[in-house]
C-alpha cells in the first residue's frame, strides 16, 4: 500500500549488509543497492558503523558482506568458468611435496 511504502521511506531498517530493507514494493527495491555505513545504521546495526573501536569491525563486515553478494549475484557466470579450469595448482615442486606423493 502507498501508506506502508511512505512508511518504509521515512523510517527505513537495514538489513545485512547495511542495506536498506525493501519491503517488496516496486518502487523500493532499487534502496536494497544502496549501504548506509554511518551512525544512521546504529538503530539497526548498533555502534559498528560510527564508533572508533567498532569502525574496523563494521568495516570488515561490510567489506566481507559486499564481495560475498557481489560473487552470489555473477555465481551463474562463475561457475561454468571455474568448473573449465583444469590447472593444477599445487603440482609437485622440489620445496613442496603434497602429503599423498611419496618422497622416493
Amino acid at each position: 500500500t502507498v501508506a506502508f511504502a511512505l512508511a518504509t521511506v521515512l523510517s527505513p531498517y537495514l538489513r545485512r549488509p547495511w542495506r536498506w530493507a525493501a519491503y517488496g514494493v516496486a518502487a523500493l527495491v532499487a534502496l536494497s543497492r544502496i549501504h548506509l555505513f554511518n551512525w544512521g545504521s546504529a538503530i539497526s546495526h548498533g555502534a559498528v558503523a560510527g564508533d572508533i573501536p567498532g569502525v574496523a569491525i563494521g568495516a570488515n563486515r561490510l567489506a566481507n558482506a559486499l564481495v560475498r553478494d557481489l560473487f552470489v549475484e555473477d555465481a551463474a557466470r562463475h561457475e561454468p568458468r571455474m568448473r573449465a579450469h583444469d590447472e593444477a595448482e599445487l603440482k609437485p615442486t622440489r620445496w613442496w611435496v603434497p602429503p599423498a606423493v611419496s618422497r622416493g
